[in-house]
């Protein structure tokens, strides 16, 4: 059902993006298998906010004030607002939202458009309205313009005309709020694209209601985008993506490109989280070996290779090992190489959520080479509570190296380059370099600029502070 959002009003004051916790789970669709639109719907309770102004707070989230162009439409629109409450001003029958609809010209009943530009051919007026009359002290004092609902009995509703304030010019408050609609449909796949941001399909950091992969002209492919855990969704606020990584490559290798990009391989510490991820896997086929039925690399392995299949697994993060999702049967340590290679890492299995232990090798005689991993990204280096990964999508913090760290966090410090730990910066810590030029992996400590590289930047970074650290 609709529900209330506090605080629309206040960020249109200042220009800024509307963010109300619980929001995406306040708008209803009207499905088509229900016979309607396919669009999205949402009441915002607002007493005090203008037409204008709501028309504005609308497109500020990717959507517009709801066009009733039908009966159909409006009948289904009224029957999700009418058992709310807060959608009714109990002045009469009751007062209640604004719709998209607004008057040009000095005739009330002529010249009535709807935000959208649709056609105006169907009317719903409340009898011996639109008058284009506000009340007042003295009589007709304010010019009704605007579109709202008005509820005139327990069961039915039509449309009133109202002023830009929403009556209270004169005669009291008759506007309860108003009505979102969402129905763009960026990348053409005919489906509203909010249903597919609040469903985590299509990441949207910014909040706008625009899918960032149609505001950064990339192609919308369900699956493959990084998408955000949402908090008010009963999520952790981190970012994770899918990606394909071809048969042939190593747990190590996924480990290494996804620590590169500023993430880590997905640690999966709850049931909640593991069947979130997994949903993020099973929308995009060619993650999965076809028959064989592995899946997406995780960041789980284990210390001890040739012990017991079930034990000394941790995650790469070492976060606690305290949830597991094994298939039957497994961990069974059942490598699929000639050589009998023992099952160290994880990944997904059979098109669910469950776990199976896999080996490292990428010559594997059987077709179980995993073809994809899950790279989770929950870095905060500032330390405002927000992943960095987001906002380095939205443009709120700088990546010119694009290696998935805010460049804020990448001035070193002595303790940087101090690779050898003794608060000195020597010949140990020279060493340590020299000994990791080229490449960078996860294991490399001396790529001081986290550009992927072990190079000339880096030992002149370590040589810019040759001595002691500062205590």
């Amino acid at each position: 059902m609709f529900s209330k959002i506090a605080g629309v009003t206040a960020a249109i004051a200042v220009g800024a993006s509307v963010t109300v916790a619980g929001a995406q789970n306040a708008a209803v669709q009207w499905k088509v298998s229900e016979g309607g639109n396919g669009h999205w719907y949402r009441f915002v309770n607002d007493l005090n906010i203008s037409w204008t102004n709501a028309r504005h707070a609308s497109e500020l989230v990717g959507g517009h004030l709801a066009t009733t162009t039908s009966k159909a439409e409006f009948d289904w629109l009224f029957a999700q607002l009418n058992p709310n409450e807060d959608a009714w001003i109990q002045i009469g029958p009751g007062a209640g939202p604004y719709l998209g609809g607004f008057r040009t010209g000095s005739d009330p009943s002529a010249g009535w458009s709807w935000v959208t530009g649709e056609p105006w051919t169907y009317e719903r007026w409340v009898p011996g309205e639109p008058t284009g009359c506000g009340c007042g002290p003295g009589g007709c004092t304010t010019d009704e313009r605007y579109l709202h609902i008005e509820r005139t009995n327990a069961t039915a509703a039509s449309w009133n005309d109202i002023d830009d304030s929403g009556g209270s010019a004169g005669c009291g408050r008759f506007v309860s709020g108003y009505v979102i609609e969402w129905d763009a449909d960026c990348n053409g796949d005919g489906i509203a694209d909010y249903g597919q941001i609040i469903a985590d399909e299509l990441a949207d950091a910014n909040l706008n209601g625009v899918p960032d992969c149609c505001e950064q002209g990339e192609p919308c492919v369900i699956g493959t985008q990084a998408v955000l855990w949402r908090n008010e969704n009963g999520g952790n606020g981190h970012w994770y993506q899918l990606r394909m990584a071809g048969r042939g490559h190593t747990w190590t290798e996924c480990r290494d490109n996804a620590v590169l990009d500023g993430g880590h391989l997905a640690t999966v510490t709850t049931a909640q989280e593991n069947q979130w991820i997994a949903s993020l896997a099973n929308r995009f086929p060619d993650a999965w070996v076809p028959d064989g039925g592995h899946g997406p690399i995780l960041g789980g392995f284990q210390t001890i290779s040739n012990g017991p299949p079930a034990e000394n697994w941790r995650w790469v993060t070492d976060e606690p090992w305290n949830f597991t999702e094994w298939a039957a049967y497994e961990p069974n340590d059942f490598g699929c190489s000639p050589a009998g290679a023992p099952e160290s890492y994880l990944a997904y299995r059979n098109h669910g959520s469950v776990w199976n232990d896999i080996e490292n090798a990428p010559d594997c005689s059987f077709a179980w080479l995993v073809p994809s991993y899950i790279v989770e990204f929950d870095a905060d280096c500032n330390h405002d509570n927000i992943v960095d990964y987001g906002q380095i999508l939205t443009g709120r913090l700088a990546d010119a190296n694009t290696n998935g760290i805010p460049d804020v966090c990448e001035v070193p410090s002595c303790r940087d380059v101090d690779l050898f730990r003794d608060d000195v910066v020597n010949g140990a810590d020279l060493g340590i370099l020299l000994a990791q030029w080229g490449v960078a992996n996860a294991n490399t400590v001396s790529d001081i600029n986290h550009d992927g590289h072990v190079d000339g930047s880096d030992l002149g970074t370590l040589l810019a502070f040759w001595g002691p650290c500062p205590q």
